[in-house]
C-alpha cells in the first residue's frame, strides 16, 4: 500500500510541476456597450477599445484588431 501512496504522491508533485502557465486574464467583461447593456463601457485593459460591432453589442478589443473589423463596415 506505501508504495501506491508513493506512486500517487509522485504523481501528483509531477502535475503541479509541469502545469502550464496561466494566459494573461481576459478582462472580467468583454462587452462595454450596446442595447440594455448596463455594465461598464470603458475598458480596463491597456491597448484595448471599446469596438462597437452593431447597435445591440460593443466589446472591449485590443486596438491593433481594429483595422480588421472595421473593414467593409458602413461608417
Amino acid at each position: 500500500m506505501k508504495f501506491f501512496e508513493a506512486i500517487l504522491a509522485s504523481m501528483l508533485a509531477f502535475s503541479v510541476a509541469v502545469a502550464a502557465p496561466v494566459p494573461d486574464a481576459i478582462p472580467p467583461t468583454p462587452q462595454c456597450g450596446g442595447k440594455y447593456w448596463q455594465g461598464p463601457t470603458t475598458c480596463t485593459r491597456d491597448h484595448y477599445v471599446c469596438f462597437k460591432f452593431n447597435d445591440n453589442y460593443s466589446e472591449c478589443i485590443h486596438e491593433t484588431r481594429v483595422p480588421q473589423w472595421s473593414v467593409g463596415k458602413p461608417q
